[in-house]
């Protein structure tokens, strides 16, 4: 049986981002499709971008009464104790990836907005997404991961549109793709 916990029980709310990495009860990520959902092992329920609604006037399409903007979103979320968190990101709708050193965390990086990226967390409590497309709809080769404190651009392709490159089967390389 489902079980409504939070949020609005309205249609096409936008997002209401607090102070970052504080919870807040007044914290709501929107309404939002195609973002990238998983739990951590302590039960942590963290979201992050897909297509939604923002209250950043400056950037998205406009809608509703020339208040809140649709877009794609870059926004990390993480649901803990009953409250929403707004962990990363913009606020606003097509924001671009901003790259640091590959492998490198950096306060400053983190990845642009997308939808139909693939994504997943590995043992050790990481979360990755791989790929997706932008709100230009260019197809992007990307992979970052969020180690719960900074993102890191670990690989692929700054450039949307880049054909992959591919080794020898069953081969490891990092040099798959074009940095």
């Amino acid at each position: 049986m489902w079980t409504w916990v939070s949020g609005s029980k309205e249609l096409n709310q936008p997002a209401v981002y607090e102070e970052i990495g504080v919870p807040h009860p007044n914290n709501v990520p929107g309404s939002r499709y195609n973002g990238c959902l998983w739990e951590a092992k302590n039960g942590v329920l963290w979201l992050f971008g897909g297509y939604g609604i923002s209250p950043d006037g400056n950037e998205g399409t406009l809608i509703h009464l020339f208040t809140n903007y649709s877009g794609w979103l870059n926004d990390l979320w993480k649901f803990e104790n009953g409250m929403w968190t707004f962990v990363a990101g913009s606020e606003g709708a097509d924001a671009q990836s901003i790259f640091g050193l590959p492998r490198i965390p950096d306060s400053e990086s983190y990845p642009g907005a997308r939808y139909y990226c693939v994504c997943w967390k590995d043992n050790n409590g990481h979360f990755w997404i791989y790929g997706g497309i932008n709100g230009e709809g260019s197809f992007l080769a990307e992979t970052w991961r969020f180690d719960g404190t900074n993102w890191t651009f670990w690989a692929g392709s700054e450039i949307p549109d880049v054909h992959s490159v591919h080794g020898e089967p069953k081969t490891f390389s990092l040099d798959f793709h074009h940095l």
